[in-house]
């Protein structure tokens, strides 16, 4: 009776490289899951945070132009994925709080995406401001 693991833990500890050796993903399924944007993405922020459409449609369009800043040739490096929409509903949750949405931004998007990167927190910074105008 053998036992299941997850080796992914194992690759992960230690920097070691984080690429699965070729003959055990080999034998695992793998599915490209990617990140859900437009309807299905506000409608999620939505349900989740439980906040109106256009807290979400807001911050689903800032979750856009992250995606094209981690595209970016500009970014390489600096940003390791883009936005998620943990972050996005931890926002959500934060401005129906009361903070103020450009905080909420600052402190669940931008410090989690890029804590050693200054710069790289400013321009995300500027696309907040930029594309939440809540108020």
């Amino acid at each position: 009776f053998r036992y299941s693991t997850n080796p992914g833990s194992q690759y992960r500890a230690g920097g070691k490289n984080t690429t699965l050796p070729p003959n055990f993903a080999q034998r695992c399924p793998m599915i490209h899951l990617g990140y859900a944007r437009g309807d299905t993405g506000v409608k999620i922020i939505m349900k989740e945070a439980t906040v109106e459409e256009r807290i979400a449609q807001q911050l689903n369009n800032l979750a856009k132009e992250i995606d094209r800043m981690f595209e970016s040739q500009e970014f390489a490096g600096k940003l390791k994925e883009s936005i998620g929409y943990h972050a996005l509903v931890n926002a959500a949750l934060l401005i129906k709080a009361g903070d103020s949405p450009h905080d909420a931004c600052h402190n669940a998007i931008t410090l989690p995406l890029c804590p050693e990167h200054p710069d790289t927190q400013r321009a995300i910074d500027e696309i907040i401001k930029d594309k939440i105008t809540l108020r």
